[in-house]
């Protein structure tokens, strides 16, 4: 059964998030996407009950829109403005299927025309413009697929036109011919064009902003929330494995301190044991997920442990000091100083599936106790963006990282969204 948070504390965290976002937002003439998706969503979280959060359709969240929210929402994801009336065309992913609102409630016409690449397909919608600034709406409310891009020409065949004050500020214009690059951050280029738009102005879109106005399947729930106990104990190396040895670990949001407890194992079964040494943790790092709603907060800690000996063996747990508040003792050992024959455990693509990999990870572990290392080649996870597919992966690696280190190598699941945030905090490398 999953854990719930209350709902007092879901608000206060949707509203720290729509704080953050206003204190990020860009500053200008242009009403904020971003501030006006975060007030949606808080007020989504005020109003509904959670059965309701988890199965909103577009038409449900559309419905919710105040006209305001729908002027920002249809008018202010890309503006720019032109010199002479134009026409413009709109190539908007063909499977949203009337999403987003905006395209037909704002008279844009469906022409026929596709540009088709590879799989994908997009499909003109055109309207006319006078000179002045266009206002373009949000990719979508439901969120995935890809970003639109924009062709315009002069209404006045025998007319060029001219544009500028382009928002946002990444917008760059080409002319829409074979081989184009129809986004500025993508390198993906186009093969062919229709005829009817070849020649045209094209301007060139961030494919990273397609989720900017998703609503829709936006909340969701981790099967693994933390406690105030550790867990999700890993080991990896950020400095010479043969002498440092680096721990990190999460728990609840209510902890606020972590050490660790470290002694070598020939000491602490000799006849007169030694008292293991305790090393302060930093942190605790606050992880933050506001659409996760069971669990929008976590706090992760990292302890580097330095000056060990080659080739040895350690004990270790990891607690917040109190005396109930430690793991149970596991262990791992250093490299050895010198040339040694050894054997690691290599892995590829966990991303799916997540308990099944952990069963193989389990018996692999059991079939080579010896190895040295966990090597995992890249998406780890599906969604690298979202925690709760973070919180299954480390669930399921539970006896195994904490025991033998993992070295992990980024994927392009790890950079879901532009940027390998969690992947980097999750993990501390060289």
């Amino acid at each position: 059964m999953l854990a719930r948070m209350s709902r007092p504390l879901l608000l206060a965290a949707t509203l720290a998030f729509a704080i953050a976002h206003r204190a990020a937002a860009h500053v200008g003439a242009h009403a904020s996407v971003h501030d006006t998706v975060a007030g949606i969503s808080l007020r989504m979280t005020r109003e509904l009950p959670e059965d309701r959060l988890r199965s909103l359709t577009v038409a449900q969240v559309e419905a919710m829109l105040t006209p305001e929210e729908r002027e920002v929402l249809g008018t202010e994801h890309v503006t720019f403005r032109v010199d002479v009336p134009v026409r413009v065309t709109v190539l908007h992913d063909a499977r949203f299927a009337g999403d987003p609102f905006w395209l037909e409630g704002r008279g844009f016409r469906a022409t026929g025309d596709k540009v088709v690449h590879g799989s994908d397909s997009f499909a003109a919608w055109e309207k006319d413009f006078p000179a002045g600034v266009v206002g373009l709406g949000v990719n979508s409310l439901r969120g995935g697929n890809h970003h639109y891009f924009v062709v315009l020409r002069p209404q006045d065949p025998g007319a060029s036109v001219s544009v500028d004050q382009m928002y946002p500020a990444q917008l760059r214009t080409g002319v829409f011919e074979a081989g184009v690059q129809p986004y500025v951050d993508q390198s993906h280029a186009l093969t062919n064009v229709p005829p009817a738009l070849a020649g045209q102005t094209l301007i060139r879109t961030p494919y990273a902003r397609r989720d900017a106005g998703k609503l829709v399947s936006l909340f969701r729930w981790t099967e693994h929330p933390p406690s105030d106990r550790p867990d999700h104990v890993v080991l990896t190396w950020s400095g010479d494995p043969r002498t440092t040895q680096a721990i990190q670990w999460r728990t609840g949001p209510g902890v606020r301190r972590g050490q660790v407890s470290v002694v070598k194992k020939s000491d602490h079964f000799r006849p007169s044991p030694r008292r293991p040494k305790r090393v302060r943790a930093s942190g605790p790092e606050v992880l933050e997920d506001r659409f996760l709603v069971n669990s929008p907060r976590v706090h992760r800690f990292t302890a580097e442990l330095t000056g060990l000996e080659p080739g040895t063996t350690y004990l270790y747990a990891v607690g917040d000091g109190t005396r109930d508040g430690w793991t149970e003792y596991a262990e791992f050992t250093t490299a050895p100083d010198g040339a040694v024959p050894f054997s690691f455990i290599y892995m590829g693509d966990a991303q799916n599936g997540l308990d099944r990999w952990g069963t193989l990870l389990a018996n692999a572990q059991r079939s080579r106790p010896d190895a040295a290392f966990h090597l995992m080649a890249g998406d780890l996870v599906n969604r690298g963006a979202e925690r709760d597919d973070w919180d299954s992966f480390f669930h399921n690696a539970t006896g195994v990282f904490n025991r033998r280190p993992v070295v992990p190598v980024i994927g392009n699941h790890e950079c879901q969204g532009g940027h390998p945030g969690l992947y980097l905090r999750h993990f501390a490398l060289p």
